[in-house]
């Protein structure tokens, strides 16, 4: 997973406002082509392993980090976007 330079700072300012949270990807389920992918700023819980992309702490559930490798987060239009480089889509 990467996050990109501009969605580093969108995060870093919503971080402000809620301090204490870190950001939390999930994904739920596969879509026709894609994961699902959900954000959330979320509490830190003990059996959370926290890494840090690009000084942003992030949690991504262990058994999730392949499948959710190739996400980048990125800012469009001052908007949060999640591209996947490995997109199986036509």
């Amino acid at each position: 997973m990467k996050i990109s330079d501009s969605a580093k700072v969108f995060i870093e300012n919503i971080m402000k406002d809620n301090e204490g949270k870190i950001l939390r990807i999930s994904q739920t389920s596969s879509g026709c082509c894609d994961p699902n992918v959900n954000l959330a700023l979320d509490d830190a819980k003990i059996e959370d392993h926290i890494q840090t992309i690009n000084d942003i702490q992030v949690v991504i559930e262990p058994e999730r980090v392949t499948i959710l490798n190739n996400i980048i987060l990125d800012l469009d239009e001052g908007n949060l976007v999640i591209l996947n480089e490995g997109s199986s889509c036509c």
